[in-house]
């Protein structure tokens, strides 16, 4: 992180110099040598800064370096170790702790050593003081210390350069499977969250709610509930074939927005209002809410059908967005199901239109058609979509039929491969056609004709040649209306991957 002192940004490089550079013009002002050795990372530190001393890090032999604001050197201290290169000194009162290795280290203003604790494992983060606790990760542990470097608590955790945070009693940080949140007296797990990846960055907290981000080739960008680690909505990047968006910045709120980078080349940010726009496609079928402990039988394509597909996980710029919602059902036996909450926003009132009309009837009671726009505004209840100001429009596609999964069985060449795709359709005759090809473009198919008026498991046989490839053939299920077979696809699944013996 860039370090802001007036109006001088401080900053090191990846050849190893420290940058002071003029926030008004962006003149370099000057630049010192700190890193001698500064191999892939220069100085990946984030400089700090307190009681008109700046104080650096650089990796190779874990040195830190006590400059005044003109760049001026004070005194240095190597702890002749090599430490983490995303590693920083934090400064508290009068002392400055800092890792290298498997040791944490706190020195006076003066760079005399006063104490150093060692860990169980090379600690991977940069510590952070609150409470009157020292708080860091490790490749195996997440400790808490006193200030005098005694150890007060760890627990079990498999730690990154994330840092931790505190809110109250509570301290959070991001691993190499998730963020957890601790209590920070006596460390006892609060809650943990699962990610798809490991959590580099250092998450934000505002107004009760936590946000982190994941540094895996489909970075995502999440929100959680401070108080029960529930999500609320995730932001995930999706990248061409063979790239990588991996976050490593972490999230800073400033003015209502919250601001992030990624290795998409982008810099990203994010409104607490105005308007998301998604788009759904839904298919015939029944599906499951519970409501307060209560099961409800939902209409795949009534209204609160597509708020539920919308919020699994929607396209949108670029990216996939999910966000959780939650529903009353204290009138459901007179009315239907009700609306509370969408991305933890509950303070006022989440009202619905379809197209330009409020309908009269709960969500899970109103019917979408094709080409239909849901609507849910957020505000005083009087709001339409033509002058809300925080809305989700939902674009809404309706289809005859559709396929929710394909399995398929391995097959033996002059023999054949079993499938069958669970489908969800009106009433009607359709073909399910399952066909693919290998990496040479040799190929397989099968057809099913079948009739249905709900959901149905379908059968598919795919005869094998006995002069096909063995190998890996990657097949795709496409359904039809019997009477527009074959020029009208309906919908499709896929691809699955089969082996052919």
């Amino acid at each position: 992180k860039v370090l802001v002192i007036g109006k001088t940004l401080v900053v090191g490089n990846l050849s190893g110099h420290l940058y002071f550079v003029n926030a008004t013009n962006g003149e370099i002002e000057r630049s010192i040598l700190l890193e001698s050795r500064p191999s892939w990372y220069g100085i990946a530190s984030s400089p700090a800064y307190h009681d008109g001393t700046i104080y650096v890090q650089t990796f190779s032999n874990s040195t830190v370096w006590a400059l005044d604001p003109n760049g001026t050197l004070k005194w240095k201290f190597s702890a002749n170790l090599e430490g983490s290169p995303y590693a920083s000194p934090f400064a508290f009162d009068d002392r400055i702790f800092f890792s290298a290795g498997n040791r944490l280290f706190c020195l006076n203003e003066s760079g005399l050593e006063l104490w150093n604790f060692t860990a169980d494992s090379k600690i991977t983060n940069s510590p952070v003081v609150g409470n009157d606790k020292i708080f860091f990760s490790t490749e195996r542990s997440f400790y808490a210390l006193n200030l005098n470097g005694e150890l007060l608590w760890n627990r079990s955790f498999n730690g990154t350069i994330s840092n931790a945070i505190l809110s109250g009693t509570s301290v959070c940080v991001g691993g190499r499977y998730g963020v957890s949140c601790f209590n920070a007296t006596n460390g006892e797990v609060i809650w943990e969250f699962p990610t798809e990846g490991k959590v580099d960055s250092t998450p934000a907290i505002h107004e009760g709610r936590i946000y982190f981000a994941t540094n895996t080739q489909y970075g995502t960008l999440y929100a959680l509930n401070l108080s029960t680690g529930d999500l609320l909505w995730f932001y995930r990047l999706v990248p061409p074939k063979d790239r990588y968006y991996n976050i490593m910045s972490s999230p800073i709120i400033a003015e209502e927005k919250l601001f992030i980078g990624a290795d998409s080349g982008f810099f990203y940010c994010f409104n607490s209002s105005g308007i998301l726009e998604l788009n759904v496609t839904l298919y015939p079928g029944k599906y499951t809410e519970n409501v307060n402990g209560n099961d409800y039988e939902v209409n795949k394509t009534s209204a609160l059908g597509a708020l539920h597909f919308a919020s699994s996980g929607s396209r949108a710029d670029g990216a996939e967005i999910g966000f959780s919602y939650r529903l009353n059902d204290s009138w459901y036996p007179s009315y239907g199901l009700f609306l509370d909450s969408v991305m933890g926003l509950n303070e006022l009132w989440w009202t619905f239109y379809v197209n330009s009309e409020m309908p009269r009837s709960a969500m899970d009671k109103v019917e979408m058609r094709d080409g239909d726009t849901l609507y849910l505004i957020y505000g005083t209840g009087f709001e339409t979509p033509e002058n809300a100001t925080t809305m989700i429009k939902i674009n809404v596609a309706v289809k005859p039929a559709g396929i929710n999964d394909v399995s398929v069985k391995a097959g033996t060449r002059g023999g054949n491969i079993t499938a069958f795709a669970n489908v969800s359709a009106i009433e009607g005759w359709y073909v399910l056609v399952l066909s693919g090809i290998n990496s040479d473009g040799d190929s397989l198919a099968g057809v099913a004709t079948f009739y249905s008026k709900g959901d149905l498991r379908v059968p598919i046989l795919v005869a094998v040649p006995q002069q096909l490839k063995a190998g890996s053939y990657r097949l795709y299920a496409g359904i039809y209306r019997l009477e527009e077979y074959p020029d009208k696809l309906v919908s499709f699944f896929g691809p699955v991957e089969v082996e052919v013996k």
